[in-house]
């Protein structure tokens, strides 16, 4: 799939940001001639990752000199951001063509210390990361057992986590089971493409 992106401008706390984004008329169309494949949901820039990065520019101190990882990151933008501060970044997708475009917004901001790779967020457990970031990450009642397991998992080895999500009904039951380990939480509302939305933040640690 041909992506044509545009560069989008942003800024958080005097970081400017500029993230490739993939013209999405043009990613649909590409998808109707193959019906069968749904149009991919990284291919869009979605509220809760605007909402992640006001959030950390309010809480750099998580991120200096500290190893992060973001999963299901899709464009990358929290990676990008937090590039800026962190000692390194780890920015993964399960898709390709995904962390093909987030390394070129890397190389478009001069970041040098942050590598984009194909990752399950579901093998993730492991990590070595300081802080995981996961970014309207659970929009799926079906994935919600397997992403509890990653969160409770990297919550024992002392991971930090921060958790950026719409308010869905849905996802409720899912963010009151890791209410135990929250040490921060806040709303925080995105105006972004003509669309207002409330976003819930959780910082995670034990």
């Amino acid at each position: 799939m041909k992506l044509e992106p545009t560069i989008e401008k942003f800024s958080f706390a005097q970081v400017e940001l500029s993230l490739l984004v993939p013209d999405l008329i043009k990613v649909q169309q590409s998808f109707q001639q193959a019906p069968e494949q749904p149009v991919p949901f990284w291919a869009k820039l979605w509220p809760a990752s605007i909402a992640l990065c006001d959030y950390l520019s309010r809480h750099q101190s998580l991120l200096l000199h500290s190893t992060v990882l973001e999963l299901g990151a899709g464009l990358g933008l929290p990676s990008l951001y937090a590039a800026h501060f962190a000692k390194e970044v780890l920015c993964t997708d399960l898709d390709q063509q995904a962390m093909e475009l987030a390394a070129a917004s890397a190389r478009l901001n001069n970041l040098n210390n942050i590598e984009c790779k194909m990752l399950d967020w579901a093998d993730a457990a492991e990590t070595t990361a300081q802080l995981v970031l996961l970014s309207d990450v659970n929009y799926d009642p079906s994935s919600f057992a397997k992403l509890r397991f990653v969160v409770e998992n990297l919550l024992e080895r002392g991971t930090g986590i921060v958790i950026s999500t719409p308010q869905r009904l849905m996802a409720k039951p899912f963010i009151a089971q890791l209410s135990d380990a929250c040490v921060d939480r806040t709303t925080i509302p995105v105006n972004f493409n003509a669309v207002s939305k409330e976003i819930f933040i959780m910082h995670l640690q034990r």
